[in-house]
């Protein structure tokens, strides 16, 4: 995760719950239906996860199902860091090192991801950095450049024209960063550029008090701009999280009160030491909301339950309601 996204992503997981993804078609991440895990870590240099998910996610005019595997290694040597991982669609491996460990913390690393049904192969060259105290001031930045190499003339079927041409796309260069100033005061922006424009660009100011978190953002590329807070009641065992966009592109779903505005909600419970509760809603043309109960059964049993309904989708040919389940098993 990015030192950006992480000022207030402990707020965006009560708001939102993993809903939305940007690199999705219509900008919602996938439902996971069915959800399987199984964790390990027989040394405390190497952990091992593997994980089997049915999910869906609306493609055209229907809903698109899918089974996703996935095994994932993580090895430390010494100061290195292995991470392998191999899925029904993908593989991956990565490799990071810490390059300067004086006052400046510069960490690098080399990661390369493959599709082979799709015949590419992505190349991410990262690092992150974290200055030292400067009376006061404190900076965290992530700068990573990737790249994917498309062998589009390698497809079965030859009757369709190349669209391009095998080789490496033109680099994508992605930056953030996250300014800690006055103890409790937190300036943030992430950028990210194609090599041709900006896709993405971001601001964000936080103010944390004690447990508490207030911000305001703005989204530059898509001319949204929010406020918004956390209030955690720690002794009570609950959190409530609350925020407002108001959409200068008039996004056909933020039309609250005839505006292009939306108004998110929601909390946390910690009805027991073993089992919580969260909840979120979102107001604009219409409503959505979700809910999810967490239940740890023991120290290695973990179970969930995901439930989301949207009234956005009740003019559709869409289902509106979503209803999901997890499962954790650590050994």
């Amino acid at each position: 995760m990015s030192f950006y996204n992480n000022m207030r992503s402990d707020a965006d997981d009560i708001l939102f719950q993993g809903k939305y993804d940007k690199n999705a078609a219509n900008g919602e991440a996938a439902f996971k239906l069915i959800n399987v895990s199984v964790n390990a870590q027989p040394r405390s240099s190497i952990a091992v996860n593997h994980t089997w998910t049915r999910q869906q996610e609306w493609k055209g005019d229907k809903y698109a199902e899918a089974e996703k595997n996935a095994t994932k290694i993580g090895i430390k040597h010494g100061s290195t860091k292995f991470d392998v991982s191999a899925a029904n669609d993908k593989w991956s491996f990565k490799s990071g090192q810490p390059l300067v460990t004086d006052d400046w913390k510069v960490n690098g690393s080399v990661a390369v991801e493959g599709k082979p049904a799709k015949n590419e192969t992505k190349v991410t060259v990262a690092s992150d950095i974290t200055t030292p105290d400067f009376s006061g001031v404190k900076a965290f930045m992530n700068l990573s450049v990737e790249s994917t190499w498309k062998d589009i003339n390698s497809e079965t079927d030859t009757s369709k024209p190349a669209k391009l041409a095998p080789g490496f796309t033109n680099p994508e260069i992605k930056f953030d960063a996250n300014i800690n100033f006055e103890k409790d005061f937190y300036l943030g922006a992430a950028i990210e550029h194609d090599s041709k424009k900006v896709t993405e660009s971001a601001v964000s100011f936080v103010k944390k008090d004690a447990g508490d978190k207030y911000w305001f953002t703005y989204n530059t590329t898509k001319s949204v701009v929010g406020a918004g807070c956390l209030i955690n009641y720690g002794p009570k065992g609950f959190k409530h999280a609350y925020e407002g966009k108001f959409n200068h592109a008039n996004d056909a779903r933020a039309q609250l009160w005839g505006q292009p505005l939306s108004i998110a909600a929601g909390g946390k419970y910690e009805l027991s030491p073993e089992t919580a509760m969260t909840y979120s809603l979102e107001f604009g043309k219409n409503v959505s909301a979700q809910a999810k109960f967490d239940h740890k059964l023991d120290s290695h049993w973990k179970v969930s339950i995901q439930q989301a309904y949207d009234c956005n989708r009740l003019d559709s040919k869409r289902p509106p309601y979503d209803l999901g389940f997890n499962v954790a098993y650590t050994l």
